[in-house]
């Protein structure tokens, strides 16, 4: 390189290495160019590309927050209602919340089923009027409400077997458990059919 030459800094960029492949082109339907996103929402579930889904699980939370935040009135200890009215109003307007689509997020991380579990417990301690000190385990057996996990869990189950018994012969295939010996980001379903089944 002479003192005189110069560095072309937008091929430099444009040669980079990047650890990851460019997105491919966009895909052109009915001549339309629809473009690549890192995040899309479809029925009601916010999917990215690493299918870890944080965005949803914070739409989720916002979304019981919100809901909490409306029905405190009710469902707080100086409420009138009993306690086994505020348990139904619970699993009635708050759990769906919880647990919608959650055959499809239950392989998120475990920080993110915490979080879920954080703002249940919330819930659940707002109804009772129970101190922290109390554990959550009793408070899950005393009012029959079911923790994120064993909420997943349940799902994943009859939603594999719903599968056994449909007349599409793909879609039947897939009720079969499947084996996994990776170390990283193991399904979600099977690590929760095969030792219940």
């Amino acid at each position: 390189m002479t003192p005189h030459s110069s560095v072309n800094t937008e091929a430099k960029k444009k040669k980079g290495y990047p650890r990851r492949p460019n997105n491919p082109d966009p895909l052109i339907l009915f001549n339309n160019s629809i473009p690549w996103k890192n995040e899309v929402k479809y029925l009601g579930v916010t999917l990215d590309t690493r299918l870890r889904f944080p965005s949803h699980i914070n739409i989720i939370c916002n979304k019981f927050k919100i809901k909490l935040f409306s029905l405190q009135p009710i469902l707080r200890r100086k409420s009138k209602l009993t306690l086994k009215n505020k348990i139904i109003i619970y699993k009635l307007y708050l759990q769906p919340i919880l647990s919608y689509a959650c055959t499809i997020w239950g392989n998120t991380l475990k920080s993110n089923k915490n979080e879920l579990q954080l703002h249940q417990n919330r819930a659940i301690r707002l109804i009772t009027g129970a101190p922290t000190f109390i554990p959550r385990k009793i408070l899950h057996d005393e009012t029959d409400i079911e923790s994120i996990t064993q909420i997943i869990q349940k799902s994943a189950i009859n939603f594999y077997r719903s599968l056994e018994h449909h007349e599409n012969p793909t879609i039947n295939s897939l009720s079969s458990s499947t084996t996994y010996t990776g170390t990283r980001n193991p399904p979600a379903t099977s690590q929760i059919i095969n030792p219940l089944f």
